[in-house]
């Protein structure tokens, strides 16, 4: 957990930038994918920016692969 927050600190400048752009991608491919309640897309995009943006991470520390991270 703390080289995940270390990460999160010295990227923040870029993170804040782009987890708001994996947010709405995520959000629209969940809306585009059918008929779900109006909070619904929100939330899955939040925990699916969120796991993106930990996976990006490791794999950046190469902790884990590029093809493992794309499973």
């Amino acid at each position: 957990m703390s080289i995940y927050l270390q990460y999160l600190a010295k990227n923040w400048e870029r993170i804040a930038i782009k987890y708001p752009e994996l947010v709405d991608k995520a959000s629209q491919d969940v809306r585009q994918a059918g008929n779900l309640q109006n909070r619904l897309p929100d939330a899955y995009a939040v925990l699916a920016a969120s796991q993106e943006l930990a996976l990006r991470c490791f794999e950046e520390l190469q902790l884990i692969s590029r093809m493992r991270m794309e499973k």
